[in-house]
């Protein structure tokens, strides 16, 4: 999965055509004059520090039974606004979840730059195994969900996106999306992640899945200083930066023989989030952030004003989503968080459409 180097640097004031040039497996166009380089940019974000172009983008596992948790995000990002520089790409089960869904957004959501991608002919043409194809519609262990992930983090990656945040479709957009991948940026390059050691069976349980993948090497390294696993899903929204996501799944791939070998272990609790942090801490010197001695026994997923502020005094990490419920009961929330994006778990809350 190893890549050639995506990001171009553009001088201020550089003049460049509007041709195709082929970088590895990836199209991009270099545009010499301001009516199409517009056109080009409008799919991307900036780092404003080296004016370096970059194409992001939302992957979201989707399902038509919950199309209208899908339906309500999208129409809270039209809402909003800032939604001009990604795109967002759906992941369908199967070709008719598909077709189901590439008729029916663009009806109702025609402001939104929306790709699809069915995930069982990819893993039929791409990675061309016919037992992860059977793994994947029997749901075997439950994989499909985490399987979905994945295989749409694989195609983000294929096809040229820089930065790729993967969510589910439970969310809401609280403000303008305009500075998202920004503050996505400003966190993920603080390599620390945000958890807890409070002791709770399921946690345990999906901390022993994800760390299996690393064998002996995962032993120690998620420990808090009293060696309790600091559990970190969900504090803040899933992001991955493609040279890292890259490397991960060369790495992935190297210690199980294959990436569809590997595939072929996911099941229910191996959070493709937590999998990748795991992987950041032993190859790239992450580190984690145990706030149980003042969180007591909340989860990082459902943190209270009082846990994010006390977080943010000790880290200078504010999250880019935090808790619907939390922002019901206190919404002034926002003006203490303003790097806070989006709102998670909106299914939680007992509101239908």
């Amino acid at each position: 999965m190893a890549q050639s180097s995506l990001t171009e640097t553009i001088s201020a004031g550089t003049v460049i055509s509007c041709e195709p040039c082929l970088c590895g497996d990836f199209t991009l166009y270099f545009c010499r004059n301001q009516e199409n380089f517009a056109k080009y940019i409008e799919y991307t974000t900036y780092d404003t520090k080296d004016f370096v172009v970059t194409r992001d983008c939302i992957v979201i596992p989707v399902h038509l039974p919950k199309a209208n948790w899908l339906i309500s995000f999208l129409s809270s990002i039209e809402a909003q606004g800032g939604y001009d520089n990604f795109e967002i790409i759906l992941g369908a089960s199967n070709e008719h979840e598909y077709r189901m869904f590439a008729r029916m957004i663009p009806a109702i959501h025609k402001k939104l730059k929306v790709k699809y991608v069915n995930i069982e002919g990819f893993i039929k043409s791409k990675l061309k195994s016919d037992l992860l194809t059977q793994r994947f519609i029997a749901n075997t262990d439950r994989c499909i969900v985490n399987v979905k992930k994945f295989i749409l983090l694989i195609w983000a990656l294929e096809h040229g996106y820089h930065g790729i945040m993967s969510l589910d479709a439970d969310t809401a957009a609280s403000k303008s999306l305009v500075s998202l991948f920004s503050s996505l940026r400003l966190n993920y390059r603080k390599n620390i992640y945000i958890g807890t050691s409070y002791e709770r069976g399921d946690i345990t349980t999906i901390a022993d899945d994800c760390r299996r993948h690393f064998g002996d090497k995962a032993k120690d390294i998620f420990q808090s200083s009293d060696g309790k696993i600091v559990y970190t899903w969900f504090f803040d929204a899933p992001f991955y930066e493609s040279t890292d996501l890259a490397e991960f799944f060369d790495r992935m791939s190297q210690i199980h023989g294959s990436l569809v070998k590997w595939l072929m272990t996911i099941r229910y609790e191996d959070f493709e989030h937590t999998i990748f942090q795991y992987w950041r801490a032993i190859e790239k010197g992450s580190v984690f952030f145990d706030t149980q001695s003042f969180t007591h026994n909340f989860l990082p997923e459902s943190y209270l004003y009082s846990h994010l502020a006390t977080i943010y005094d000790a880290t200078m990490y504010c999250p880019t989503w935090i808790y619907t419920w939390e922002f019901l009961h206190q919404p002034d929330i926002l003006a203490a968080l303003p790097d806070v994006h989006m709102l998670s778990h909106f299914d939680r809350m007992g509101l239908y459409l």
